[in-house]
């Protein structure tokens, strides 16, 4: 029987935040959020910095403003955030329209993947989850306290949101995403308790991963954020690999991606993906 544990994220307060000064690019807040060359160009320039990988989009908001969200954008280095929330009770959702990547931002983002392919890095796609797609459109407590109260919401919901999720994650892998990072920050161990987070792996994360598995190319990679991956293993669908690194001297993500058998990953922080991974490799696989 696994054990819950939740996973001491370190760069946490550090999401959304820039890491290099987009003005010495010649770029300017909130522009190069929206603009597709603009995004490209910044997140070049944060992996030549800093070694970091080439993710688009650089906020975690996305999916929630292509589906309906009221989204400030401002001359801020943490990017786009919440303007108010535009749902009153959370089974509203189920009648908002449907994910569309061929619209607003999202389509400028799958052209930034798109680009930085045709300039030879490895594009990667940021998708968020359940609880953070949520939040930015109603209050977190509200969202809770309706599932608790209908188990059956809870569900239609879940599959409601995985279904956004992957169809925008199938456009950026046609676009030439080589993987997809997924995380959830707004549904931790910490902010639901166990209770509710076994209810969550059984309604939306494990049936999420299973829907990767069945619907992305073999050889995308879908790197969890620790905390998702701690949740699976601690619910028993998931268990970690170890073996020796191909290539010691590479990054993570080149060393997931050279190997074949690899479909989900999830020991480290995303944000890390890019540091040389080592002697020992470790990846995640489903039960």
């Amino acid at each position: 029987m696994g054990k819950l544990i939740d996973y001491p994220c370190k760069n946490r307060e550090f999401s959304g935040l820039l890491l290099s000064d987009p003005t010495l690019l010649g770029l300017t807040v909130p522009d190069l959020y929206r603009n597709a060359e603009d995004m490209v160009k910044m997140v070049r320039a944060q992996k030549a910095e800093h070694g970091s990988i080439c993710r688009l989009p650089m906020d975690s908001i996305a999916l929630s403003e292509n589906l309906g969200a009221s989204i400030i954008y401002d001359t801020s280095t943490t990017g786009p955030r919440k303007k108010e929330d535009v749902l009153v009770s959370v089974k509203e959702v189920l009648d908002l329209p449907l994910a569309d990547p061929s619209r607003g931002r999202m389509a400028e983002i799958m052209r930034g993947i798109r680009f930085l392919k045709e300039q030879g890095e490895i594009p990667v796609f940021s998708a968020h989850g359940l609880f953070d797609t949520l939040n930015f459109m109603i209050d977190i407590q509200k969202i809770v306290m309706e599932f608790s109260m209908d188990p059956g919401l809870f569900q239609q919901v879940s599959d409601r949101i995985r279904s956004d999720i992957l169809t925008t994650c199938l456009a950026a892998e046609e676009a030439g995403a080589r993987a997809i990072t997924f995380e959830d920050g707004s549904g931790g161990l910490s902010l639901l308790g166990p209770k509710f987070v076994k209810r969550a792996v059984k309604n939306f994360h494990y049936p999420m991963m299973k829907d990767f598995a069945k619907w992305l190319h073999p050889d995308t990679v879908v790197i969890m954020c620790p905390k998702i991956s701690f949740m699976l293993t601690g619910c028993d669908k998931a268990e970690f690999v170890t073996k020796p690194a191909t290539a010691p001297d590479k990054s993570w993500l080149e060393n997931y991606l050279a190997d074949l058998n690899i479909r989900f990953a999830g020991s480290q922080c995303n944000k890390d993906l890019g540091e040389a991974v080592g002697d020992k490799l470790t990846y995640i696989r489903l039960l």
